[in-house]
């Protein structure tokens, strides 16, 4: 099926022009229903995010992200993840070694596990050696999971500290673009 950031992402047009010359009956099927609902959902940016609370994870110590004392910050890179998942784990530890030059440009580089669970998120962490450590809880990851239409992780979303969505779907190659 079609996802946001999968290699189907990019077909997306394509499958429009395949559903907007459906049939009626393909249309109004489960499977004609579906794909609208998911090309929506892909062609829809979103514009803005609530982060205290949509965005509510905590550090191995329980402690909430400190959404206020980002707020000097250019803008954050908000790295979704599941640390089980070894090209999640790739992806950040990338972000990670690249946290300094980042810094420099007011980007502040926070990654955010999608584990469910609690234990298995820590244990598969303490060998990154995180700056930055956190892992949304798990009463507000369905509401963001549809937000984002987080289908597929890792997935980086570019926002500005007054929660100001710049780019949903962030590529590590764009990060050189940033100023």
């Amino acid at each position: 099926m079609i996802s946001r950031v999968a290699k189907q992402r990019r077909y997306a047009p394509e499958y429009r022009k395949l559903l907007e010359q459906a049939s009626a009956t393909v249309k109004q099927s489960k499977y004609g229903v579906d794909l609208a609902k998911r090309l929506e959902q892909i062609e829809t940016k979103v514009k803005q995010l609530d982060l205290e609370k949509q965005v509510v994870a905590t550090d191995t110590r329980l402690s909430e992200i400190p959404w206020d004392s980002l707020k000097n910050r250019k803008y954050l890179l908000l790295s979704f993840w599941n640390s089980a998942d070894q090209a999640s784990a790739s992806t950040v530890k990338k972000l990670e070694n690249a946290a300094p030059a980042l810094e420099k440009k007011g980007i502040e580089v926070l990654p955010i596990s999608m584990e469910s669970q609690f234990s298995k998120w820590k244990k598969n962490t303490e060998r990154l050696g995180l700056e930055y450590n956190y892992r949304m809880r798990n009463e507000a990851q369905q509401d963001l999971i549809n937000i984002l239409y987080l289908s597929e992780l890792p997935r980086l979303v570019l926002v500005k500290p007054n929660g100001e969505v710049i780019n949903d779907d962030f590529r590590l190659k764009q990060l050189e673009e940033l100023e």
